[in-house]
């Protein structure tokens, strides 16, 4: 049986991030194509077995795929410790903690 080859994880990683970069800001750019952009993330993400860094994770629904844009389609509110993200576009919403803002705070009043 014939052995499959295996490129270096770190490479390939950095290469896919990278792209993922790329298209979110073509999402950013073209607001009516960022579901497409956001899908060919996600797709990447899937195939290469690669997280997505949190900065683009928290730009867009979990759902139904749009980008947020603050005050348009999406609605943030503080709720026992978490940001909850409300999409108005599919009505869902996203719960997300902000415990690094929280030590910062702390640590800064301690002081």
């Amino acid at each position: 049986m014939r052995r499959k080859y295996h490129r270096p994880k770190q490479r390939i990683s950095d290469v896919i991030v990278k792209q993922m970069r790329l298209l979110f800001g073509l999402a950013q750019q073209h607001l009516q194509r960022s579901g497409y952009y956001v899908k060919m993330v996600k797709r990447l993400n899937t195939r290469f077995k690669i997280k997505v860094p949190a900065d683009i994770k928290k730009r867009y629904c979990k759902h139904c795929g749009t980008m947020w844009t603050f005050e348009k389609n999406v609605r943030v509110r503080t709720q026992k410790g978490k940001l909850v993200y409300y999409c108005l576009e599919c009505k869902h919403f996203t719960r997300m903690p902000f415990y690094k803002e929280r030590k910062e705070r702390r640590k800064k009043t301690n002081l």
